[in-house]
C-alpha cells in the first residue's frame, strides 16, 4: 500500500477538491490528536482553515465551476502523512480501531471499509441533516508502510463531490510526478 511519488500529489490533490470542517463544529474530527500518525516520521502535514483555506479556493479560479464551489463550502482540511516504520503495528492498528469506535460512537458513518493484508482503510461521513455532507474523515493504516489521517469539514454537497471526484480520475497528475532521478 506504500503511497508513490504519484499516489501523495493524487490524495493531498483529491483532499483539496473534496472538503474540511469548522472549527469543533459538526464535521470536526481531531485526526492529529489520534496518535496513529508518528510526528516524528510526519510526511506531509497539511492544515488549513479559515483564509489559507480561502487561498486554496481563490487559486482555483480557472478550475470547474462545480469544483470551485465544493471547495468554498469547506471550513477545514487537516490531512497527515507519515511512515509507520518502526511503529508496532498493533498499536497503530489498535488506534485506528479506537479512532474508528470513537467516530461511529459520535454518529458518523462508515462509507468505505477495506481490510487486507494487514492494511485497513476506513472512510467515515457524518450528515448534515439537510442533504450535505459535514465532514468525512479517513483512516488509513499499513502495517510496514504509510499511515494516513485526514478530516475534512464544512457544508459538503454530494452531488459536486461526485462530480469533483469524477473529475479527479480524468485529470491528468503527470505534472506532480518528479522526472526520473529527481526526488523533489
Amino acid at each position: 500500500m506504500r503511497f508513490s511519488t504519484f499516489s501523495i500529489p493524487a490524495f493531498v490533490l483529491f483532499v483539496l477538491v473534496t472538503g474540511p470542517a469548522a472549527g469543533q463544529g459538526l464535521g470536526y474530527f481531531p485526526v492529529e490528536e489520534l496518535g496513529i500518525v508518528d510526528p516524528a516520521n510526519l510526511e506531509v502535514d497539511i492544515n488549513l482553515e479559515g483564509s489559507t483555506l480561502q487561498i486554496a479556493t481563490g487559486a482555483m479560479q480557472d478550475q470547474d465551476p462545480r469544483v470551485r464551489d465544493l471547495v468554498s463550502n469547506l471550513t477545514r482540511v487537516r490531512v497527515q502523512v507519515g511512515s509507520s516504520e518502526g511503529r508496532d503495528p498493533i498499536i497503530v492498528a489498535e488506534r485506528i480501531a479506537a479512532a474508528a469506535a470513537q467516530l461511529e460512537a459520535q454518529g458518523w458513518s462508515r462509507i468505505i471499509s477495506v481490510e487486507d493484508d494487514g492494511d485497513k482503510v476506513y472512510v467515515y461521513s457524518i450528515d448534515r441533516g439537510d442533504g450535505t455532507i459535514a465532514g468525512l474523515t479517513a483512516l488509513v493504516g499499513s502495517e510496514d508502510e504509510e499511515v494516513v489521517v485526514a478530516n475534512i469539514a464544512g457544508s459538503i454537497d454530494p452531488v459536486l463531490l461526485g462530480a469533483a471526484m469524477s473529475r479527479m480520475h480524468t485529470m491528468d497528475l503527470s505534472q506532480f510526478i518528479p522526472a526520473d532521478g529527481d526526488d523533489d
